[in-house]
């Protein structure tokens, strides 16, 4: 993970990796408007998959896992099967 990536979302992780259980949804949405990322900080973990959607792996700890989902149009996901 890039310094610059890892500097600009270290709150968030901070907030998930001190996690005992469920996240607040009110916190780790206030949390996530206050991260200022863009595509390009997340380019390394951009990843396609020519048949579906592809779940790349930002970070996982004991209580959450943070991904990343790319998908192409036309793509369906077995919950989400609308275009």
């Amino acid at each position: 993970m890039s310094k610059t990536m890892t500097a600009k979302i270290k709150p968030l992780f901070d907030y998930l990796d001190a996690l005992t259980g469920q996240a607040d949804q009110q916190k780790l949405g206030t949390v996530l408007e206050e991260l200022d990322i863009s595509v390009e900080d997340l380019a390394e973990f951009v990843h396609f998959d020519d048949g579906h959607y592809a779940r790349n792996l930002l970070r996982g700890g004991q209580h959450y896992h943070a991904l990343l989902l790319c998908w192409r149009s036309g793509h369906r996901t077995p919950i989400h099967n609308h275009p």
